[in-house]
Order: structure tokens, then C-alpha cells, then sequence
């Protein structure tokens, strides 16, 4: 930092930090010579010149490095690491698989917030997306697979059709794997990464003595799916508080297994996915893609999470400054 003249007493950051700060904020990169220029000249400590070098980087392609960055941030990618799956039950999900789940997030974030410049919100009900011929076969969805130049395209756009059940970020096998353990799914850990992750709401950790006796027996004949498992679970009154926040909403995707394969029954008995997110009630992965899109936090928290991916703090709720904030990313349509 450096002494702000316009503000004596206070300090600012230095033009070469700012220039930085910046840089790696929008492209995930070290600042480019313009930037750097700007910085030795002064320019980026005016507001003119700051706005055009802001203008600059959001414009260019390298953007799409930087929005790749946050929602892996947010998203909390780096827990792959820990992820895997019994290959007895999954003999699909495999190591390159894991890799695809995540790369098509990626891509169908960058698609859609930065080439088509769509509302924010509606990646949660989008149709859109990218698959390779390995995520078509976990999906069960016809993939046609061209050339160009010789060279096969692994990746390729594709829409769902109509009534299929998967809609948007939450009915990719990112989420549902990611937040699922190796042999069951776990409608809590999706609850609660909805929760968090997606619309900024805390929930409290379990206490240190929970017994878990209900949640991991899925043979028990007298559970047989994980709704009945966690409504007996819940008869623990150490534990009805919390699974009233998330259980809600990871139900609507019980439909997807641990490897993120659609199902309709568990056990042989048909699944309830229904649920209800702050009064809304719903039914399916694509009820609850509709809720989450509808919900004012959704839009809220994606601000609250870039202004701390980029300041290492969370947003002064109070500051009329992150107030206008909200409110122009509100204007300008969530985009």
C-alpha cells in the first residue's frame, strides 16, 4: 500500500497491486503490458482511467479464465480431490469422468454468462450445455459425434429435450457426485451445499455425537429409501433442526444416484424427490432448478461471493456502496 492523497491518513493500494489485484480478479493472470503501462503512468489510480482498464479486461476473451476461477472457487472444486466412487456400484465414474463432471460446468458457465451474456439465474434451469461421449452415456442421452479437420471434438453442445429431468448446475454430475459419499447419496450434503454454496445461508455443523445407524444402513428392509432413512434419522432431536434446512432441498435430486445416474427407484420402491425451498414447494431436479433460479439469495450470494473471491472479505452488508452494487447487478438483468 501507498498514502492516499485524497484521503490523508489513509492508504491505498499501490498502481502496481491494483493492476494485479485486478488482473488476476478478471483473467486469473498476471496483468498484460496495457495494464501494466496504465499502472506506471498513474492512469488506473483515476476513476476514468480505472473504468477503462476494467472496461478493457471484461471485454477481452481472457475473461473467461477469470469466471472459470470464481465458480470453481465457489463451486469448491478443489474437493474432487477427495472424491471417489465405489466401482462395484459405479463402474462408470472413473477417474476421467471426475475431470469431464467438472469441465462441463465450466464450460456451460463461461457459455452462458460470458458469450451469450444470459441472466445469471437461469443457469440454474438451462437446457444448455457441452458433453463428451462419456458423460452422454452416464446421462443416457444421445451424443452424435462429428469431425472437424480430422480431429474428433470431444466436446460438443447439446440442449436436453424437453421433459428430461436434468436442468442447469445442479443436475450436472458435478454437484451430485461432488456432494454425495462413494456408495449412497446424500441428499444433506447437497442440501447443505445448495445451501451455502449457491445461496449464501449458513448452516450449523452436526454435533460431535450423532449416530448415524439410520443414514448409512441402505440394506435395512425397513428403510429401503433415503427419505425413509433420513425421516427416521431426524427422530434424533440433536439432529431435526439441520436437516429441516437441507434435507428439503437434496431430496428433489435423489433421483440422481452418487455417480450422478438418473433413477426412478431405490430399493424397488419409487422415489419421492418433492421439497420445498422458503415456501416453495416443488417436485424433481427440475422443481428445484425452478425454486433456485426464483430465489432472491441466488442472485445475492453469487455477488457476495465475488466480492470476497476478489477482496479475501466477506461484502459490508450495511455500506450504501455494496448496496449499489446489488442493485446495478440487479439492473443490468443479473448478466
Amino acid at each position: 500500500t501507498e498514502a492516499d492523497p485524497a484521503h490523508p491518513g489513509q492508504r491505498r493500494l499501490s498502481a502496481y497491486d491494483k493492476a494485479s489485484t485486478l488482473s488476476f480478479f478478471l483473467w486469473n493472470s498476471t496483468p498484460d503490458p496495457e495494464l501494466i503501462r496504465a499502472a506506471g503512468a498513474g492512469e488506473i489510480n483515476t476513476q476514468a482511467g480505472l473504468e477503462r482498464q476494467v472496461n478493457r479486461l471484461l471485454a477481452s476473451s481472457r475473461v473467461a479464465a477469470g469466471v472459470r476461477s470464481f465458480f470453481a472457487d465457489m463451486l469448491q472444486f478443489s474437493d474432487f480431490d477427495t472424491v471417489s466412487k465405489d466401482p462395484q456400484f459405479f463402474p462408470r465414474y472413473t477417474v476421467t469422468l471426475k475431470d469431464q463432471a467438472q469441465e462441463q460446468t465450466l464450460r456451460t458457465v463461461v457459455d452462458h454468462v460470458v458469450t451469450r451474456h444470459r441472466d445469471y439465474r437461469d443457469l440454474f434451469t438451462t437446457a444448455d450445455t457441452f458433453l463428451t461421449k462419456d458423460l452422454a452415456a452416464l446421462y443416457a442421452v444421445p451424443l452424435v459425434d462429428t469431425t472437424a479437420n480430422g480431429q474428433a471434438q470431444r466436446w460438443l453442445p447439446y440442449a436436453y429435450a424437453p421433459g428430461d429431468p436434468r436442468a442447469g448446475l445442479l443436475s450436472q454430475a458435478s454437484f451430485t457426485t461432488l456432494w454425495s459419499p462413494s456408495g449412497r447419496s446424500s441428499p444433506t450434503s447437497r442440501g447443505k451445499a445448495l445451501r451455502q454454496n449457491i445461496l449464501c445461508q449458513k448452516v450449523p455443523p452436526p454435533p460431535g455425537n450423532v449416530p448415524f445407524k439410520f443414514v448409512e444402513d441402505t440394506t435395512n428392509p425397513q428403510f429401503k429409501t433415503t427419505r425413509d432413512r433420513l425421516t427416521a434419522h431426524r427422530s434424533e432431536a440433536m439432529c431435526a433442526g439441520c436437516h429441516k434446512l437441507t434435507d428439503p432441498l437434496g431430496l428433489a435430486l435423489e433421483n440422481f444416484d452418487s455417480a450422478g445416474e438418473y433413477r426412478t427407484a431405490e430399493n424397488g420402491v419409487q422415489i419421492d424427490a418433492s421439497g420445498e425451498l422458503n415456501g416453495v414447494a416443488f417436485d424433481g431436479p427440475v422443481g428445484l432448478a425452478k425454486a433456485v433460479r426464483n430465489d432472491p439469495s441466488a442472485v445475492s450470494c453469487v455477488a457476495e461471493k465475488m466480492f470476497a473471491f476478489e477482496t479475501g472479505y466477506a461484502p459490508p452488508k450495511q455500506d450504501p456502496r455494496w448496496q449499489a452494487i446489488e442493485a446495478k447487478f440487479s439492473a443490468s438483468r443479473f448478466e
